[in-house]
């Protein structure tokens, strides 16, 4: 089964948006939580033990999900080939 990271934004009322779902697709859960943590290292890893749900970032407001992948439309610029790894830096989350 393939995964991918989907992206939310915390609203100022705790709530999460979607935003969109990351443009890679990984072959299993432990690959894609490397890849968050490869990118994130600032932020507490996403592991299958723990949680295959980010804590939010304080500065971009950003987290990441991994889930399933059924054919989603992946739009989300993966991290590295985002100038400023932070792969929702040049769209609209309003």
């Amino acid at each position: 089964m393939p995964y991918i990271l989907e992206v939310q934004k915390m609203e100022w009322n705790y709530k999460s948006r979607h935003v969109g779902y990351m443009n890679k697709v990984f072959e299993t859960i432990q690959d894609a939580c490397d890849y968050y943590n490869k990118f994130n290292i600032c932020m507490p890893p996403l592991s299958i033990k723990r949680s295959l749900c980010s804590n939010y970032d304080p500065n971009t407001y950003l987290m990441y999900i991994v889930r399933e992948h059924f054919n989603e439309y992946l739009h989300i610029v993966p991290f590295e080939k985002n100038n400023n790894n932070n792969s929702v830096s040049n769209l609209s989350l309003n």
